[in-house]
């Protein structure tokens, strides 16, 4: 069993500080199982005094015989095979000349959650901007964003993402230069934490994601060599993220300045990845087959269309 988040209610009027653990359950490598994994979530009314029991809310397919495969979801792992069959080594069609190849994407597909919005999120929660609060000013309202660009601020209410880069600039300005252990419980913290990713959300709903990222990344990784990215995201227990399509000075660290024509690897932006840069290396043909698509096209998702 893997503890994977924890979320605080605070609009339950029933229980408006209930803790929920969301819990992923996966079997033992040393056991077989008819479930491969399973969701559930426990919950605590006393700060974490006591806890209910375990309530499942989802199980994944049973396998057709009780043989343990890993953790794979069955119909993912069927679909494997049955690709494999069609276009591996063993099959008719097999060419070693002009060998079929997969293309997987990876946020919130391959993997649960989103690398980049993993790392924002760990440097968020320990402070980790390697510039001072006036810097983070600065880039939380540069371009793409404009200090007067509009926000909703969920009650119906407008506001702009000047109004909240001020806000969060000055609880900053509280935390800069002091140890986690000493602020993590201040209003400040609280304060900064909570709007600094409620910003990100707020313009993740009204601007394209390409632009989000952009953003995202200006704040995170501008400034920034390749190998500290890495590290910091070592760090954070998250595998390395790569981008290709910005632009690096000659000390190798990450410039606000994308490669020009590199399509922006988000919605279709990924399809045109593929044809331009994964196809050539393969004599222009594309990937087989995707499991979320039974046509032989260049789809990485069901948004994603060629």
């Amino acid at each position: 069993m893997v503890m994977h988040a924890t979320a605080l209610s605070t609009s339950n009027p029933y229980y408006p500080k209930r803790i929920f653990y969301i819990v992923n359950l996966r079997p033992s490598d040393k056991k077989s199982t008819v479930h491969p994994y399973g969701i559930a979530y426990v919950t605590s009314d006393d700060n974490g005094e006591t806890w209910s029991s375990i309530k499942t809310i989802f199980l994944s397919e049973q396998w057709d015989k009780d043989v343990l495969k890993g953790c794979w979801e069955p119909s993912v792992y069927k679909g494997l095979c049955a690709v494999l069959e069609e276009c591996g080594n063993t099959s008719a069609a097999y060419n070693k000349e002009d060998k079929a190849f997969a293309v997987f994407d990876f946020d919130n597909t391959t993997i649960m959650n989103d690398v980049e919005y993993s790392l924002f999120a760990y440097i968020i929660e320990n402070l980790k901007f390697d510039f001072s609060p006036e810097e983070l000013h600065k880039r939380l309202i540069d371009s793409p964003v404009s200090p007067d660009f509009k926000l909703s601020a969920g009650d119906g209410r407008i506001i702009t993402a000047g109004d909240l880069a001020d806000d969060i600039y000055e609880a900053c300005k509280e935390l800069y230069g002091k140890p986690l252990d000493e602020i993590t419980n201040t209003d400040a913290y609280k304060d900064y934490r909570a709007k600094i990713r409620y910003m990100y959300d707020a313009l993740d709903d009204v601007m394209p994601s390409a632009d989000v990222s952009a953003w995202l990344f200006n704040i995170i990784a501008v400034g920034s060599t390749g190998e500290e990215i890495q590290a910091l995201t070592r760090e954070s227990t998250y595998s390395a993220i790569a981008k290709a399509q910005v632009k690096k000075d000659s000390l190798g660290r990450y410039l606000k300045k994308r490669v020009q024509d590199y399509p922006p690897t988000w919605g279709e932006g990924k399809t045109a990845a593929i044809i331009k840069y994964i196809a050539p290396l393969h004599g222009g043909k594309g990937p087989v087959r995707t499991l979320y698509n039974q046509q032989p096209k260049y789809l990485l998702q069901r948004r994603d269309s060629f």
